[in-house]
């Protein structure tokens, strides 16, 4: 099953690295629960998906999972935690910034869907 769940987790990066807006918001549950990595705000439909991503595409995202679990909830749910990396255009100069995350996938027998994501930036270490 962690290949299956694994090629799902691709598609996610995949769809951002390519900016592709409708495939990255098609992978959302219509009701999904998201903590965004730029934002404050907590999204919990596919509309607020579709505008953080259309922003967060804008500022051309290259992301790079660091490190990475898969665990198995069911046979129709896992979840996807780890550190990734992103570069992203900030006022006109590539940044990078590492993001601890975490998806909740779940399968209705025909698709995987994400119902939850969650990322937030690493804290610096003084």
């Amino acid at each position: 099953m962690n290949q299956l769940f694994l090629k799902q987790c691709q598609r996610w990066i995949q769809s951002v690295n390519d900016n592709d807006l409708d495939d990255v918001v098609g992978l959302y549950d219509r009701r999904p629960t998201f903590h965004p990595t730029l934002s404050g705000e907590f999204i919990q439909d596919d509309q607020g998906v579709r505008d953080y991503f259309t922003k967060f595409l804008a500022m051309n995202p290259r992301v790079n999972i660091v490190k990475f679990a898969i665990q198995e909830l069911l046979d129709t749910a896992f979840l996807y935690v780890g550190i990734m990396e992103i570069r992203v255009d900030e006022n006109g100069v590539r940044t990078t910034k590492y993001a601890r995350f975490t998806f909740v996938w779940v399968s209705n027998g025909e698709h995987w869907n994400i119902i939850h994501h969650h990322n937030s930036l690493v804290p610096k270490l003084d």
